[in-house]
This record gives structure tokens, sequence and C-alpha cells, in this order.
């Protein structure tokens, strides 16, 4: 069965490459959001995005886990990233996902920057 002809074909790849998502992905961080900061030994919520920030080789990135929930089983993406591409990526299983909220692991506090938003202690 022959696809129907489209009419601009490279519209469409983006369209499909792209899917639907959330209005608050823009690609830009917004400084004014909250995020709740753990350390790696404490206990994690259940319902949440986990962002980790970490150093590698000099460059501070972060890690993106959530866990299982009825929507989705529990996963990552596979290897550190720079810190908006997490924070988006963190945005987007949240969203897709149904999770309560993103939080951020960091043990370090120097190497958090104001641009990504306000970090909280944990209650």
């Amino acid at each position: 069965m022959a696809c129907p002809p489209v009419d601009n074909p490279q519209k469409a790849v983006e369209k499909y490459r792209v899917g639907k998502k959330p209005a608050a992905l823009k690609g830009t961080m917004d400084r004014n959001a909250k995020y709740r900061r753990f350390l790696s030994r404490d206990s994690i919520p259940i319902d949440a995005v986990r962002i980790r920030i970490i150093e590698e080789d000099t460059r501070v990135v972060a890690e993106v886990k959530w866990p299982e929930n009825e929507l989705t089983d529990k996963g990552d993406y596979f290897y550190a990233t720079h810190i908006p591409l997490s924070f988006e990526r963190a945005l987007d299983v949240k969203e897709n996902y149904d999770f309560s909220e993103i939080i951020i692991v960091i043990d370090d506090d120097r190497m958090w920057k104001s641009e990504w938003g306000e970090l909280v202690t944990s209650s």
C-alpha cells in the first residue's frame, strides 16, 4: 500500500520526529522554577523524575532517571548530558508520564547555577 503524497516532506519528517511536546518545552530554562534538593544518600520520592548533577571530566552534567509507574517502566537517558538538555528531557518525562515533580540530586551545591532555577532544601 502506497503512502499518500506529502506537499512538504521535510515538514512531515519534523512533525513526526518532534511529536507532541508540552507547551512548557521551549528549549529554555526557567530561572523562576523551584526544585527540591536531595543528596545521593537521601530517600528519593517514588513519583518524581530525578536529575542527578555530577562532574564528569571537569564538566558539570546531569543524568535523568525516573521510576516505574502505571504509564511507563523505570528508565533513564543512558548517559549524562549538558544541563539544559537534561532539564528538557526531565520535563518531557514528567509531563508525558504524569510524574508529580522533578527533583535534583546534587551533593556539591557549588555546581548549581542560579539560571537553572531555585534549589530548595527537601523537607
